[in-house]
């Protein structure tokens, strides 16, 4: 059942969050495929900029729909997680705090302590960036309170596809590819995650409900379609050398 009003806060379920809930609700109860994980990208995904044309003095705001989709997610009890290729992480990690965004030890993105950590687990990488999270209150940017999952955020520049990133995740997640759904604004990085099994969607102007709808639907198709022969082919030669 989708409740017009947060049961925890009281406050009123905004209509596009309202339909996000609703739709990923349907799914949980005709018992059909739902992800484990949602993956966003950063950079006119969930925001309209570059970090890299901005300072960290700046006040960010998410696009009109993204904050419904991450309230959605939560309500619904799907943790979501962050890969960002960017030149300036300390930029994004600046602004996800000013969002409201926190780890689950309740520190910050842009914390030495977090960045110190992050770099040790990433063998010295100065500008890599990962975590572990939980449900935690934020905002929007527009003044509005939500509540919102945060499993892991993978934050650093790269000169390779976002495979990397998407590695550390599922690594951090014990998730596996193919239980994950990914938006992002550039197709190179929706086909090279699409072949890792990551049902991927490439967004235009920003996350949006009707997005969302889509990346579900595909979702479903995925694993409710018979598998082809070559992934079928390639789990029977996995199979062979497991014995």
């Amino acid at each position: 059942m989708v409740w017009a009003t947060d049961p925890q806060g009281g406050e009123p379920r905004d209509p596009a969050e309202l339909a996000a809930l609703s739709a990923i609700q349907n799914l949980q109860e005709s018992e059909k495929p739902v992800p484990k994980l949602v993956v966003f990208d950063l950079d006119y995904t969930l925001w309209p900029f570059w970090c890299e044309c901005r300072r960290k003095s700046d006040n960010p705001r998410l696009y009109p729909e993204a904050g419904q989709v991450l309230s959605a997610l939560a309500a619904a009890g799907i943790p979501f997680a962050f890969a960002s290729r960017t030149p300036t992480p300390d930029i994004a990690r600046v602004f996800l705090d000013k969002l409201g965004f926190q780890m689950e030890d309740g520190s910050s993105f842009s914390s030495e302590s977090v960045n110190s950590r992050r770099s040790s687990a990433r063998g010295g990488n100065s500008n890599a960036g990962g975590n572990s999270g939980s449900s935690c209150s934020s905002g929007d940017g527009n003044g509005r309170s939500l509540k919102r999952v945060v499993r892991a955020a993978e934050i650093y520049p790269s000169w390779s596809h976002k495979t990397e990133h998407f590695e550390a995740i599922r690594k951090r997640t014990e998730i596996a590819y193919s239980d994950m759904l990914f938006f992002d604004d550039e197709s190179r990085n929706t086909r090279e995650i699409g072949s890792l099994g990551v049902t991927s969607v490439l967004v235009e102007n920003g996350v949006t409900v009707d997005e969302l709808k889509v990346g579900l639907a595909q979702f479903v198709k995925k694993h409710e379609e018979p598998p082809t022969e070559a992934a079928s082919n390639r789990e029977t030669h996995k199979s062979k050398h497991r014995h």
